[in-house]
């Protein structure tokens, strides 16, 4: 499948899964957005992708942050053209710990990273998706989602 003329945005890819997903939609034809808390990184997967012959961007963003999700998206869609492709990627999985034991503020941060940030990101393509009538958002899940397990209450 040719992805030719689409630009991908994947959250938390400058390593790890979404590296390689930005790599490989970059391999199909697409331009692709790296934003990650990891702007060193995301510059090096840039480049990799830039390698391929596909344009490609890397910028820092925080997706539990609104107004960098906001301002992040504005600075792809002015460089690369309106987003075709959203990966929801980002995540946080290091808070481990039973209720009794949870911290407010991790509970908070998960939560705001997690699902408030998947939120943020639909919130800037919906709209344009619609309108154009073409348009694909990924969310990225853990199985612990699912299945759960002892210290998992986030």
């Amino acid at each position: 499948m040719s992805l030719e003329g689409k630009v991908a945005l994947i959250t938390g890819s400058a390593r790890g899964l979404g590296r390689e997903t930005a790599l490989t939609l970059a391999k199909r034809g697409a331009d692709v957005a790296i934003p990650d808390i990891l702007l060193d990184q995301a510059k090096a997967t840039s480049e990799e992708i830039k390698v391929l012959g596909r344009r490609s961007i890397a910028l820092k963003m925080d997706v539990s942050d609104y107004a960098q999700v906001e301002e992040g998206f504005a600075r792809v869609i002015s460089e690369l053209g309106p987003i075709d492709i959203l990966v929801n990627n980002a995540a946080l999985t290091t808070n481990v710990a039973t209720i009794s034991k949870m911290e407010k503020k991790d509970w908070d941060r998960e939560i705001s990273i997690n699902l408030s940030g998947v939120f943020y990101c639909i919130k800037q393509v919906f709209d344009s998706m619609a309108e154009r009538k073409w348009g694909r958002i990924i969310n990225i899940s853990s199985v612990a989602g699912i299945l759960g397990g002892f210290g998992h209450c986030g």
